[in-house]
């Protein structure tokens, strides 16, 4: 799993490459930037070694917006390509940085985004009728797609392309 906080997002332009630490068990302080922190399932990495990756920004981009069509229902899970669209490589990329929004659920719900087969990188939490933001740093699978799934109630949801990670 990748968790990336979004208060650093203003300060890179688009192109800029940043590099990033994975530590697999701890939160990492970048004082110049903004505080954040990354985990992975995907890489773990020894206790006290390091992996470096390359962080890519790009967009913000759309990738998905169901608000003019049929919402996510519960129990739902939408396939999105995303490898190879919105300035996102074919190859090389490990992880892709998205601003997931829930909007309108009918039900509280949790909308996560995981690798196509794989565990949830990250998920945002929707109150009944609200609009609610997260930004995850998602695992992308072998097919070059996310997975976004809904847990209850129906949900649009909105998802923007910030960047991606390199890998190793």
């Amino acid at each position: 799993m990748l968790r990336l906080a979004w208060r650093f997002r203003p300060f890179l332009a688009a192109g800029a490459a940043v590099l990033i630490v994975v530590r697999g068990d701890t939160s990492i302080p970048t004082p110049d930037v903004a505080s954040w922190s990354v985990a992975s399932e995907s890489a773990p990495a020894a206790p006290g070694s390091q992996v470096p990756r390359t962080l890519v920004s790009v967009g913000p981009s759309r990738l998905l917006d169901t608000s003019g069509g049929a919402p996510v229902g519960p129990g739902a899970t939408l396939a999105v390509p995303i490898l190879g669209h919105l300035g996102v490589p074919v190859v090389g990329v490990d992880a892709v940085v998205l601003s997931v929004t829930a909007v309108g659920a009918t039900a509280p719900t949790s909308v996560s985004i995981s690798a196509t087969g794989g565990l949830p990188s990250g998920q945002v939490d929707a109150p009944t009728a609200a609009a609610t933001t997260a930004v995850v740093l998602a695992d992308v699978g072998a097919d070059g797609s996310i997975a976004v799934s809904n847990t209850a109630g129906e949900v649009h949801v909105v998802i923007d392309v910030a960047g991606y990670v390199l890998a190793p």
